[in-house]
C-alpha cells in the first residue's frame, strides 16, 4: 500500500486513523524524504510503526556529535517559496547523529 500524502507530526495519526497501519505494523520499508522537518516526522513514525529498512536523509553540514533539527512550523514552506534556488535556502532536514538518536 502506497500512500502519498503532505504531512506534519500533528497529522500523522490522522493518516493512519482507519487504514492498515497500526502501532504493531511491521513495513519493508519506510522512507522520509521532507526537505526540512523530516526528524520530527520520524520520531512520530517510529512510535508508531517498525520497519525493517528505514530511509532517511542526514544534513551532512552538521557533523557528528552535533544535533540538529528543523522542527515543523505552519509557514515553514511561505518561507522557503522566497528563495529562488535550492541552495539558497538556509539549513534544514536534521543531523545525522540526531537521527541515530531517535533509533
Amino acid at each position: 500500500n502506497v500512500q502519498c500524502e503532505e504531512i506534519t507530526p500533528q497529522s500523522l495519526p490522522f493518516l493512519f486513523a482507519g487504514t492498515v497501519v497500526s502501532s504493531t505494523s511491521l513495513l519493508d520499508v519506510l522512507k522520509v524524504d521532507i526537505d526540512s522537518y523530516d526528524c520530527p516526522v520520524l520520531e512520530v513514525l517510529l512510535r508508531t510503526v517498525t520497519a525493517r529498512i528505514i530511509v532517511v536523509e542526514a544534513n551532512p553540514s552538521i557533523p557528528p556529535p552535533y544535533q540538529w533539527a528543523m522542527l515543523y512550523h505552519p509557514e515553514l514552506w511561505t518561507f522557503f517559496n522566497t528563495f529562488h534556488e535550492p541552495t539558497e535556502v538556509p539549513i534544514r532536514g536534521c543531523s545525522l547523529a540526531y537521527e541515530i538518536d531517535l533509533l
